[in-house]
């Protein structure tokens, strides 16, 4: 080998170890910005954890005082069974559902009840059923007992009143819809007026709202095949089926603006979901009679949809859920009663 071959060489094997040199340095500096990436993740997650604990543990303290104070005020003549997630039936009790309940809030406030009669549908959906998610697994559900459910979603002058003054709610307004309401507070909402009414009000099941809102349909809405921005508040720049375009009016509207399903209900598609008793779970094969939801889950189950969503979220089928210390703008309730 030549001088000339070895000083090719040995520039070669210089040129190799400087690309290997900035290599090294390359990764080196990528080894520090993931380090420090994942340390910011995780700096963030137990960030939003503490907070969410710390959030969860107020909402559970809530709780615990209006327990206390329904204990406390209780009338000795009051139906018991206002306990979490207990659930009372009807009695055999002739013109029972059949005429409208009016519960007092306090200050002049009430709340309106619809009678829900007893009976049998199809939960979940068809597989024919255009953007449907694979939970809703369609089977034969039976309510066996009538019912009362809200005429309208609990507005903010309900929750006030009931709730000694406090409103979370984004968008303010007497007669707008509660959100920003965690499933905490919702059943104490319903315990408290519970304790007022001496009447046994609570959230309704999931199989209940569905049941509610249908009021005797089996398409996709309890309006038909599809729906319109005219029939309840949602993202009206999107549609659904063969629907059409309408407004999109970006924050909730006065409970009871739009037409009431069959059975006298505003809202149940639409402006804000709304909280069931329910985890989320998969559904029971075959039929099922007045079904209760999992025994636990990863979250509580919201349906309805809402003012910001898309029309699919409006479906009467459509379910979702959310860790019962959420706190959301597009998510509020109303309440049931059974004797």
């Amino acid at each position: 080998m030549g001088l000339i071959e070895g000083i090719l060489i040995i520039y070669a094997l210089a040129a190799i170890l400087r690309i290997l040199v900035h290599l090294l340095v390359f990764l080196m500096h990528l080894l520090v910005f993931l380090v420090r990436f994942f340390a910011f993740c995780i700096g963030s997650l137990v960030g939003r954890t503490k907070k969410n604990d710390l959030e969860a543990r107020e909402a559970v303290e809530i709780w615990r005082e209006t327990r206390r104070e329904i204990q406390r005020h209780m009338p000795a003549s009051a139906p018991r069974g206002v306990a979490m997630g207990r659930l009372s039936t009807p009695k055999d009790t002739p013109g029972m559902a059949s005429l409208p309940v009016t519960l007092e809030c306090g200050r002049g406030v009430a709340l309106e009840l619809a009678p829900i009669p007893a009976g049998t549908f199809m939960m979940g959906s068809p597989r024919a059923e255009a953007e449907r998610a694979d939970d809703e697994v369609q089977h034969r559900v039976t309510i066996s007992r009538p019912f009362y459910l809200g005429v309208h979603v609990v507005t903010q002058k309900q929750y006030r009143v009931v709730m000694g003054g406090r409103n979370p709610s984004k968008f303010r307004g007497h007669d707008l819809p509660v959100e920003q309401v965690s499933w905490y507070e919702a059943m104490a909402f319903c315990e408290t007026l519970s304790a007022r009414t001496g009447r046994n009000v609570r959230l309704p099941t999931e199989a209940e709202w569905e049941y509610a809102c249908r009021a005797g349909t089996t398409t996709p809405f309890n309006t038909g095949e599809t729906i319109s921005a005219d029939q309840a508040n949602y993202d009206g720049g999107r549609i659904y089926g063969c629907g059409v375009l309408g407004v999109y009016r970006k924050t909730t509207t006065p409970v009871g603006s739009f037409p009431p399903n069959a059975w006298g209900l505003y809202d149940t598609h639409g402006n804000v979901f709304e909280w069931c008793l329910d985890w989320i779970g998969k559904y029971p094969r075959g039929k099922a009679t007045d079904p209760r939801g999992a025994a636990s889950g990863a979250g509580r189950v919201y349906r309805g949809g809402a003012w910001l969503g898309s029309p699919k979220f409006c479906r009467s089928a459509y379910r979702d859920r959310a860790p019962a210390d959420s706190r959301l703008s597009d998510i509020g309730f109303r309440v049931a009663w059974a004797e």
